[in-house]
């Protein structure tokens, strides 16, 4: 398993996720920085100056230690295994197995590596509750938040079709009856913020990740994910986020990979 041990490297900064392991970082004293982000975006879609302090400590204290990952993994002040994180870096693992089995490159090792990782991330589910968790390395607790990143699970293609199915059925009551998918955050979760960042609102690329793990498992909910999020984006245009609420467009707008996975889902007939 890979563990990341700062929330800028998951993608999701502020994700609710990372709440627990984050009230555990004492910030740094007499800290500067300035923050470029909400000259240009609303304060209220972005994360919390606390985060913020957190975030800028947690980046001194990996730079003061010049990076070393053989140092930092056992000192560094925030230390998570993600399971959103984990899968995206498995399926990776398994689309470099494809081009290598093009080249006829030799596959044994990663062959290895990769039926190890998938070993071990399935390892992070909770078959009482049918859930995925998050493990904070640092202060030996698991994280049970219902963050939509937790299904890209799917994405990884685990090679389980019970499995599979069980996160599918969760999936479908994640975001039931909403006319918008999917919420970063769930809704009626406690920490759920309907316009900030990572907390609450749809982002394209969640979708469509989710969408690209569910073709193969579920042409017919694939295909209904596909079709919601052309249609927010059809009607609300290409900005960073969207309220899982009404819909309205939050963020930076002109922004570039909703644009790009728009174009991938209209020209994707499969």
């Amino acid at each position: 398993m890979v563990s990341i041990l700062h929330p800028w490297e998951s993608g999701y900064d502020n994700s609710s996720i990372w709440d627990e392991p984050m009230s555990q970082v004492k910030v740094e004293k007499g800290l500067k920085y300035k923050r470029g982000d909400i000259k240009v975006v609303n304060p209220e879609q972005r994360p919390v100056s606390k985060d913020y302090d957190r975030y800028v400590t947690i980046k001194n204290h990996l730079k003061a230690n010049k990076y070393n990952p053989n140092k930092i993994y056992k000192i560094s002040k925030f230390n998570v295994i993600d399971v959103g994180f984990n899968s995206i870096f498995l399926r990776a693992l398994k689309d470099l197995l494809i081009l290598l089995n093009r080249y006829r490159i030799d596959t044994s090792l990663l062959n290895k590596y990769v039926k190890k990782s998938e070993t071990q991330i399935v390892k992070l589910y909770n078959s009482k509750k049918n859930i995925f968790y998050a493990y904070d390395v640092k202060n030996k607790k698991k994280i049970t938040v219902p963050s939509i990143t937790n299904f890209f699970i799917l994405y990884a293609d685990i090679n389980n079709n019970l499995l599979n199915k069980k996160i599918i059925k969760n999936l479908k009551n994640y975001n039931k009856g909403k006319k918008y998918l999917f919420s970063s955050i769930k809704p009626e979760h406690k920490s759920f913020e309907e316009k900030r960042y990572w907390r609450g609102p749809i982002w394209i690329n969640c979708n469509w990740i989710i969408y690209q793990g569910l073709k193969n498992k579920d042409k017919i909910f694939s295909d209904y994910i596909k079709q919601k999020t052309i249609d927010l984006l059809n009607k609300k245009g290409f900005h960073e986020y969207y309220s899982c609420k009404n819909g309205n467009a939050m963020g930076a707008y002109n922004f570039s990979w909703s644009a790009a996975l728009y174009l991938d889902l209209v020209l994707n007939k499969n």
